[in-house]
């Protein structure tokens, strides 16, 4: 995965159609290069051995990584991307303004 998101808007005067793409995070991309290391670790390993043990173990620690760095990277995209407005909303006689 080269970019993260790839966003596209057209202004609706001018026809003019802008694309930004937002980069991976640089953790995100150091954890790809170890997993790539540590997948060839495991395949010179023994099956069953201890050494072939602890490298699986590695490998999943940096995939489970691999999956948080991405989530938060979605979620902080997202938050940036999306308008944040006011809500108001009423309850009986109360009024509550959400962020």
């Amino acid at each position: 995965m080269r970019t993260l998101a790839t966003v596209a808007t057209i202004d609706p005067v001018t026809g003019v159609e802008t694309v930004v793409e937002y980069e991976n995070p640089a953790p995100l991309k150091a954890t790809l290069l170890a997993r790539r290391r540590a997948s060839r670790e495991l395949s010179r390993r023994i099956p069953g051995a201890h050494g072939h043990r602890a490298t699986k173990a590695k490998l999943t620690g940096l995939d489970r990584r691999r999956v948080h760095l991405r989530r938060e990277a979605a979620h902080q995209l997202t938050t940036q991307l999306a308008p944040r407005a006011l809500m108001r909303i009423q309850i009986g006689r109360r009024l509550l303004f959400l962020e």
